[in-house]
């Protein structure tokens, strides 16, 4: 047995790069930093180290996204890792990246009056203040491992 499962809770670093492929069909890239503090023990100082993730969005989330992150928003992913290889666009060669593919995403800092979205519906909840999303590529549920990685294929 093995687990592919990535939680992260940080900012954005911009807005979502919206990408629209030929066939109509879109994703949304995200740079998410999420940081780690601690004391150094000799000097005592405060210290802090951040990390960047790149995480790809799919399905209805990406009009979500487009619309209401902006850089700065901190937000709850859950999904799970993929590397995949691309041709750099300056003859570098092919490179190599690793991607978080969201299979949930919860707006943690959004105003109470945007409406929240689930895979079933979208509607208005103005006392509730996080918005959340679950791909209906998954029924809203953790991915089931035997998918192949084919199904995340652009």
């Amino acid at each position: 047995m093995s687990v592919n499962e990535v939680t992260l809770i940080g900012n954005l670093g911009d807005k979502p790069e919206i990408v629209v492929f030929p066939d109509g069909s879109r994703i949304a890239k995200l740079s998410i930093a999420t940081s780690h503090q601690w004391r150094d023990k000799q000097s005592g100082e405060k210290r802090e180290s951040t990390e960047w993730h790149r995480v790809v969005l799919r399905g209805n989330v990406v009009n979500v996204a487009d619309e209401y992150l902006n850089k700065g928003d901190k937000v709850y992913i859950k999904g799970m890792l993929k590397t995949r290889s691309y041709e750099d666009k300056n003859g570098g060669g092919t490179r190599w990246t690793t991607e978080v593919i969201a299979y949930n995403m919860q707006m943690l800092n959004t105003a109470p009056s945007k409406p929240q979205y689930n895979n079933q519906r979208s509607q208005q909840h103005n006392n509730q203040p996080n918005q959340q999303y679950d791909n209906p590529q998954f029924g809203g549920q953790q991915p089931n491992p035997q998918y192949s990685n084919e199904q995340f294929a652009h």
